[in-house]
């Protein structure tokens, strides 16, 4: 449905996955260390998604450091952008 009021459980535990992945980042460069790895790609696929649906990764400044790094080395970024 479009325009449908998120289910307040489900967005409680995103919420806790994307502040966890925050911290996570707050150590490392990328999310398995200092290379891109296919975790990065796996995971900046769903906060891709995040991201369209209107969530505001940018209250997560980790996330939005990865995430800028994401779309400016990922090979192939430009296939998720026109994928969404």
């Amino acid at each position: 449905m479009l325009n449908a009021q998120p289910d307040p459980e489900k967005l409680k535990q995103l919420e806790e996955a994307i502040e966890l992945l925050d911290e996570f980042l707050e150590k490392s460069s990328f999310v398995a260390g200092e290379q891109l790895t296919i975790a990065d790609i796996a995971i900046s696929v769903t906060i891709s998604v995040c991201e369209f649906a209107g969530y505001d990764i940018s209250k997560h400044p980790n996330i939005s450091r990865w995430f800028s790094v994401m779309k400016d080395t990922c090979p192939g970024w430009e296939i998720n952008e026109e994928g969404l």
